[in-house]
């Protein structure tokens, strides 16, 4: 049996003043090959539950967890508008031991932009930054004029900006109605304040049907399509069986149920196509 223990930390900034509300994410590790057909049974639960805890840090800059001895994910997350950027820490041991850790965020450039479709600027738009060695992962949303400003330390970055179902015109297939604004994606260099600008547009639909090998229907299913390595679109399939994404034209690895061992690769074009799986 394990022990339910209390582990808390602190976040400072580089002077030793502490953050407060920033948002501590703590998780269970999924090791490199939860998610092929080699994958532990435990490593595939944690991934597709996404178990997870988050806290935010208090005027002390100080955060507290009630966890299980074990190998955990840390990702720290300042406040909008903070000067400060991330930290995402990986395979951190957690011992039976409570034991209080302090950790230190540093100053990076802004990285700012704006969003809009069709003329419109777009509120709550989520802003995903992934670094090019896919060590660090940032997320923002746009405020009520579009816009989105997060600090990142130098280098290069691929951006991803979902529009908000809200905002996004609907097409009806097979009496279902799907959001059809596609992810918007760019690879930037940041040296120092950087702006983009955002501009989303509809997506072409890549539907189909997913089923087992007698040919019976797979409903509640996650389907995902993935680009170089990052989830850009996911979906979930109806009581037939049927899924449907917008997406840019493109190449793109199509995933079900997180399995990457089994993705079907297809070049989507200009016109909407059919993939049964």
């Amino acid at each position: 049996p394990y022990t339910t223990l209390f582990r808390s930390g602190e976040v400072k900034d580089v002077f030793g003043q502490p953050v407060v509300d920033a948002e501590v994410l703590l998780r269970p590790s999924i090791l490199p090959a939860s998610t092929g057909e080699n994958a532990a049974p435990e490593s595939i639960l944690i991934a597709e539950l996404a178990l997870e805890s988050r806290a935010l840090t208090s005027a002390e800059g100080k955060f507290q967890f009630a966890v299980e001895p074990g190998v955990y994910d840390l990702k720290i997350t300042p406040k909008d508008q903070s000067l400060l950027f991330g930290s995402n820490l990986q395979g951190i041991q957690i011992e039976d031991e409570p034991v209080q850790k302090s950790f230190t965020l540093q100053e990076g450039h802004r990285l700012r932009g704006q969003v809009a479709y069709d003329g419109r600027l777009l509120s709550q738009c989520l802003v995903r930054i992934i670094s090019s060695d896919r060590k660090n992962e940032y997320f923002s949303r746009t405020d009520q004029d579009g816009q989105f400003a997060i600090s990142v330390p130098a280098g290069g970055y691929k951006i991803f900006v979902s529009a908000h179902p809200k905002d996004a015109p609907t097409i009806s297939i097979d009496g279902t109605d799907y959001a059809s604004l596609a992810t918007w994606s760019k690879s930037v260099v940041v040296g120092g304040d950087t702006h983009v600008a955002v501009r989303i547009t509809e997506g072409t639909a890549l539907m189909g049907r997913i089923s087992d090998d007698a040919g019976q229907a797979r409903p509640g299913v996650k389907v995902s399509a993935f680009c170089d390595q990052e989830s850009l679109a996911s979906g979930t399939t109806d009581g037939e069986g049927r899924y449907c994404l917008f997406l840019v034209p493109g190449t793109y690895s199509i995933v079900v149920h997180n399995d990457r061992g089994g993705e079907t690769e297809v070049e989507l074009k200009e016109e909407p196509q059919i993939l049964d799986i």
